[in-house]
């Protein structure tokens, strides 16, 4: 099984089914989560895994379409989105229908040859809803009355902005609301927070995702994108800012996993790092670290190791807002204060070996390191051997360590057997992460009077809805540790989505072992 894919299995398993990132995690929980400069508030990870097991309260299709992110696409009665209006969905389709179109969407495209079907609007994406939760979506939005309202009545978003250092609010800031439809700016409006830290803005259009975008000494911050969902006219929001400080003393590691799957000619590597700002100011970087001159000022920093290929982010850092430097990669984006989950791989030349070293950037409470068991040498200085684990089938060697202080060296060596003639066809194999998250529903082809679907197109979009099942998953964990989201809401999600990560997960294994 190629690399990367089995660094994605390993991660999902290690997301779903243990605690080691948990449990660390969950003490750094803070009750306001914050606005992050230029990016979404961090995301604490939950104190405990819900037992898929377990008796939940039933959970309507109203939350359903909330939760399953319909509403990012979708309006009812309010107007084309960057989906259609579901408003008489039912003319066009039937009610098995509507459920197709969100458990097996590739399976209309298949039947009638065309993607997308409505002309006009984007594909439907692998959206991950089981069968049982699609049918009460598509109950809810079949049964759907839009109230009566006035013609002219729309939206309203208002909010407050607090000093996150001072706790008080801080008025005369200038704010400025961005309209998007899809991913593209549409248009924008500004204000100005009152003596209480207020703003308001009326009269917002239904049919748009929000954003609130403000500066505050010298940080730019923003919050979540926002849709209005079903019958809901207002938006109230709570956005912190901070007083910059340059001192990384506040940041700690609370778990970092380091993971290598071996291959014959290279090593996959996935680093999964969950790191907090204990303090109540900013982090801004410095100007000149190590003495190294960049255009933009790093602040969160991380090694990666010479000769790094195929860097690929996956959480917790954009790739717009990162940079190279002598030591490996750094975020250029202010860290305020609490939790955020940084996930990202790259691969490494295997040759003869790897043969790498680190020194520790912060303080860190659990280090966990994974390699896959193969018939190379692996030895590790700096952590302590464990008992070996299987996920998927493979086995790994684990080492870990606890309370290592910021400076603390690891080494890893692996030395690889030579083995003349089997290079090449693993990197024939090999399917990188980016190509999962771009041209996945590309090819098409038709034969005779219906289309089918090539077998190659078919594995990239189970890997890609994989892929988004990981993340809304993490997200759904956001969500419900901030508060935003009920426990009965959050736990029916979580496991329909859990058991369809595990679903795709074995029919990926089939078709690669076919």
């Amino acid at each position: 099984m190629p690399g990367n894919i089995r660094v994605l299995i390993l991660y999902i398993s290690l997301l779903l089914t243990t605690g080691a990132l948990v449990t660390t995690a969950a003490l750094y929980a803070q009750n306001r989560t914050p606005a992050s400069p230029t990016q979404a508030a961090p995301h604490p990870m939950p104190g405990q895994l819900v037992s898929p097991h377990a008796s939940m309260p039933e959970v309507g299709g109203r939350e359903l379409f909330i939760t399953n992110r319909c509403v990012r696409c979708h309006t009812i009665g309010r107007g084309r989105f960057v989906g259609p209006d579901l408003a008489g969905v039912g003319k066009r389709y039937s009610e098995m229908e509507i459920v197709q179109w969100m458990t097996d969407p590739q399976g209309i495209y298949g039947a009638r040859g065309k993607m997308p079907v409505n002309d006009g609007f984007p594909p439907m994406p692998p959206l991950g809803v089981g069968e049982g939760n699609a049918r009460k979506i598509a109950k809810y939005v079949l049964g759907f009355k839009p109230r009566r309202s006035r013609s002219d009545r729309r939206g309203v978003i208002e909010g407050v902005v607090v000093n996150g250092s001072t706790e008080q609010p801080e008025w005369g800031v200038e704010v400025e609301l961005k309209a998007y439809m899809g991913d593209r700016e549409t248009d924008g409006r500004e204000g100005k927070t009152d003596k209480k830290g207020r703003f308001s803005f009326k009269g917002l259009a239904w049919n748009r995702s929000y954003v609130v975008t403000l500066e505050h000494d010298g940080s730019v911050y923003e919050s979540d994108k926002m849709v209005f969902f079903p019958e809901e006219d207002k938006k109230s929001l709570e956005l912190a800012v901070y007083d910059p400080t340059t001192s990384s003393e506040e940041i700690r590691v609370g778990a970092q996993h380091l993971i290598f799957e071996v291959g014959p000619d290279s090593a996959s590597v996935a680093e999964i790092i969950v790191v907090r700002n204990g303090g109540n100011k900013v982090y801004v970087g410095t100007e000149h670290p190590g003495g190294e001159k960049v255009d933009k000022r790093p602040t969160l920093s991380f090694p990666v190791p010479a000769g790094a290929m195929e860097l690929t982010f996956i959480q917790g850092i954009e790739r717009r807002y990162a940079v190279r430097t002598s030591e490996g990669i750094s975020d250029t984006l202010p860290f305020t204060p609490g939790v955020k989950r940084v996930v990202f791989t790259y691969r490494l030349p295997l040759k003869s070996g790897v043969d790498i070293s680190r020194r520790l950037k912060y303080p860190t409470d659990n280090f966990t390191m994974l390699v896959s068991e193969t018939d190379n040498e692996v030895s590790v200085e700096g952590l302590t051997q464990g008992a070996s684990i299987e996920v998927e089938g493979q086995r790994y060697l684990s080492w870990g360590g606890t309370g290592l202080g910021a400076g603390h060296t690891i080494s890893v060596k692996i030395k690889a057997p030579f083995r003349a003639g089997e290079h090449m066809g693993w990197y024939a194999t090999a399917i990188v992460l980016v190509v999962l998250c771009i041209g996945v529903f590309r090819s098409f082809r038709k034969g005779g009077a219906e289309a089918a679907i090539d077998e190659g197109q078919l594995l990239k979009a189970l890997e890609y809805e994989r892929l988004k099942l990981i993340m809304e998953i993490a997200r759904l964990d956001a969500e419900h540790e901030a508060g935003e989201i009920k426990q009965s809401v959050y736990s029916d999600a979580r496991r329909e989505k859990k058991a369809r990560a595990i679903e795709i997960t074995a029919e990926i294994k089939r078709k690669l072992e076919q």
